[in-house]
């Protein structure tokens, strides 16, 4: 697979040659273009089954750049600064900050308008590590996709969180290689996960909840308030009540459009936030006070479970 990026005058080629031979490796390639229309800066970490992209774009003005890839792919792509219009063979799609889009295509021809200052994360997953990785959950046969692009959008999904921590990992130099490749490639899991259940499913599961666009609204007004209350947060009476939803549509609804329970939910929240705080220096009583525990042994097993190592190792 090989990646191009074209500018209004020059070309930067990103290759699936530069992955590592063993799974256990992790190359990490800057590439940079320059020109009267200003600058582009491209950290590339390849794996073995798929590659990240940071890209960060420096410009004078919002500039269209060409973005080809030759084979398969899954790709997903979360604009962290800025922001950019993408137009592909098939539509028009506009993407600000904090906003992703997702596709699985045969190959790939775009043309996108980038504002001046953005920076944006990609993940490219090869068509033979989708399959491994997903089995049966998708179709990925060639003929379906011969002709036209298959695209996911999630016009109004936030994954700020897990991309930040994701981009922690990656930047961090506190964690050995092959640490930072697993729990890389979990995170990169969880994404896929996340946005293809959300994508492949949403217009089957309005249908069979009978959901309406209200019901729909109020899942998400409820996974706000999970977010925003990991400290003290809602019993599932409390939370639906407040939302105007009744617990059966809540926690049926929930965990088919956000691919988990509402306290399976509160739990990556209260993890990924304490990660954050943790790095940052607090204390690992601090944060588990802060995410909502009162027994501080209790939340560093919690954290050990989630992350494979204890939360004093990542203060450290």
């Amino acid at each position: 697979m090989h990646i191009n990026i074209f500018s209004p005058d020059s070309k930067l080629s990103l290759n699936e040659h530069n992955a590592p031979s063993k799974e256990s490796d992790l190359v990490n390639i800057r590439s940079e273009l320059a020109g009267t229309w200003g600058a582009m800066t491209s950290n590339t970490y390849w794996f073995s089954n798929f590659c990240l992209i940071v890209s960060e774009f420096d410009l004078n003005n919002d500039t269209v750049f060409s973005i080809e890839m030759d084979d398969f792919a899954w790709q997903t792509s979360f604009v962290i600064e800025g922001g950019l219009t993408v137009i592909s063979q098939t539509a028009a799609l506009k993407w600000q900050c904090n906003r992703a889009d997702g596709n699985y295509n045969r190959t790939f021809n775009a043309k996108a308008s980038i504002a001046h200052n953005t920076k944006i994360f990609s993940i490219v997953v090869t068509k033979q590590s989708v399959a491994r990785l997903w089995g049966d959950g998708i179709n990925l046969s060639a003929q379906q996709y011969d002709k036209q692009m298959f695209t996911l959008v999630e016009k109004d999904s936030s994954l700020s969180n897990k991309i930040n921590i994701l981009l922690e990992y990656l930047t961090s130099n506190d964690h050995a290689p092959n640490l930072k490749r697993a729990i890389s490639e979990e995170k990169v899991l969880e994404i896929m996960a996340m946005k293809l259940h959300f994508n492949l499913n949403v217009a089957d599961k309005s249908a069979a909840f009978k959901l309406t666009r209200e019901d729909i609204a109020k899942l998400y007004q409820a996974r706000q308030l999970v977010e925003s209350n990991i400290k003290t947060p809602f019993s599932i009476l409390a939370l639906s009540k407040k939302i105007g939803l009744n617990d059966f549509k809540l926690k049926k609804g929930f965990k088919e459009y956000f691919g988990n329970t509402v306290f399976g939910y509160l739990n990556n929240i209260r993890m990924e936030t304490a990660y954050k705080l943790l790095s940052n220096g607090k204390s690992v009583t601090e944060v588990a006070t802060t995410v909502g525990y009162k027994n501080p042994h209790h939340f560093a097993a919690a954290f050990k479970k989630s992350y494979q190592v204890s939360p004093s190792k990542i203060r450290m």
